[in-house]
């Protein structure tokens, strides 16, 4: 890394300070990690200069990759270059975001307070994972700029998984190669339906408008800001469509394995279990959820049926639906009341519960299917519940494009008028269609409404 930091906060660039300076700081142990605050220390030799740990580092940046010479001269390279080419900007190396929990390779910071991010990837991470940081660059209005290593590229220009995906949302995608300091761009400008791929020496590049010009004459931001609003529109009513036909399928699905069960041995069902609710669960799962009910004060008969439904990918989870999708609602509730009163932002962000879903298993108040295929698995459940709580209107998805921030309705947990409301509300909830289940949800949200 080419960042390090003293105790009262002071930043140091590897290679734009002084080395003896340097050097004098590390032999006192005044140097560490921007991370995990462990004492670095400062190399310069056959390699760029830079700082090392001396034990691996204890809390690293999740979004962090190794350090390779080439993602070090690269970043380099960029740094130096976007320097020169923004004068007025502040420009950082390993700069920390508070909004996202990244830490940006470069960050430019204009003078109208724009931010830039520019982030040099020489690993070939998978295509969900770039997506999961660029809408967290989104959501923080921050612009971010992915170019990557050009060993990446092939003589066939056949695009890998993380290429695709980037190509796919942005219509650009750029590399650079360190050793000879040149950008490669592949891009869709507004006035041409066809692909472009251009290289240049990095040093070509100059700053202009936003609209496509020579690449000698423009430089590789502007490339990759280059919005065709058409082509932007399509992929939205593309990704709007794969969802719907997703909803659509996983709904299908879902209320083809009950086509066997008649809503009246349902109901027999719903009742008979809403009379055993803490049956199957652990000790210790048993004491929390009855916390829960105090808290909220729940019965048998006024349990909320949000709290009870089967959603999809249930089976991978062995915890009784109560204990868990109460400790779910539970968590929303108390964070949107500890947000009002530090009158912050109450917005829902789903990957942060999923984080405390995944520590509840930790604590080992969640038991999963041990056969799951993958470690996460189980949190597919979690989203199917995100859903079920949108379908009950006690959630609301904010924007269109992502599925990760949602809005709470309720301040504390809408109860019912009576068991059988609940009842009918479950089966409401879990897909079946009867007049007096719409009935019945109908009359639920009006009087929720009113006493708002």
């Amino acid at each position: 890394m080419f960042i390090a930091v003293t105790k009262n906060g002071e930043r140091y660039c590897a290679f734009e300070e002084q080395e003896a300076k340097l050097r004098d700081l590390s032999f006192n142990t005044q140097l560490h990690c921007p991370d995990c605050f462990t004492a670095v220390v400062f190399r310069k030799g056959s390699k760029a200069a830079h700082f090392a740990h001396k034990v691996q580092c204890v809390s690293p940046n999740p979004y962090s990759e190794p350090e390779s010479p080439t993602h070090r001269k690269g970043k380099m390279h960029l740094y130096l270059w976007l320097k020169k080419s923004f004068p007025n900007a502040e420009v950082q190396l390993e700069y920390f975001i508070k909004e996202t929990q990244q830490r940006a390779d470069i960050i430019v910071i204009h003078p109208n307070n724009e931010r830039w991010a520019i982030e040099f990837q020489c690993s070939k991470i998978p295509g969900y994972r770039w997506k999961e940081r660029h809408h967290l660059y989104v959501n923080a209005q921050i612009k971010d700029y992915w170019i990557l290593d050009a060993n990446m590229l092939n003589e066939q220009h056949k695009r890998n998984g993380l290429e695709e995906t980037i190509y796919t949302t942005t219509a650009s995608l750029a590399h650079y190669d360190p050793e000879m300091e040149e950008i490669s761009l592949l891009v869709t400008p507004s006035t041409h339906r066809r692909q472009m791929r251009f290289k240049e020496p990095l040093s070509n590049y100059t700053i202009r408008s936003t609209e496509y010009r020579h690449p000698v004459t423009h430089n590789i931001i502007d490339q990759i800001r280059i919005a065709n609003i058409e082509y932007q529109q399509y992929l939205k009513e593309k990704e709007d469509k794969r969802l719907m036909e997703e909803e659509r399928r996983k709904r299908i699905e879902y209320e083809s394995s009950r086509v066997t069960q008649d809503m009246k041995s349902r109901y027999r069902e719903i009742y008979k279990n809403r009379g055993s609710i803490t049956k199957g669960m652990t000790d210790s799962e048993l004491e929390s959820f009855l916390k829960l009910t105090t808290k909220y004060k729940l019965n048998a008969s006024n349990f909320p049926s949000y709290c009870l439904a089967c959603v999809p990918f249930n089976d991978l989870i062995i915890t009784p639906n109560a204990f868990w999708q109460l400790w779910v609602y539970d968590y929303i509730v108390t964070y949107f009341k500890k947000r009002i009163m530090q009158d912050k932002d109450t917005t829902i962000w789903t990957d942060y519960l999923k984080q405390k879903f995944v520590d509840l298993r930790k604590q080992q108040l969640l038991r999963i299917q041990s056969n799951s295929h993958s470690y996460e698995n189980y949190t597919f459940t979690l989203y199917s519940y995100i859903d079920l709580l949108c379908n009950a209107q006690l959630l609301t998805k904010l924007g269109s494009s992502s599925a990760k921030y949602y809005r709470i309705e309720y301040e504390s947990l809408p109860l019912t008028s009576s068991e059988e409301e609940n009842i009918f509300l479950q089966m409401y909830f879990e897909g079946y269609q009867h007049t007096k289940l719409t009935e019945a949800f109908i009359e639920y949200r009006e009087r929720t409404h009113t006493s708002e």
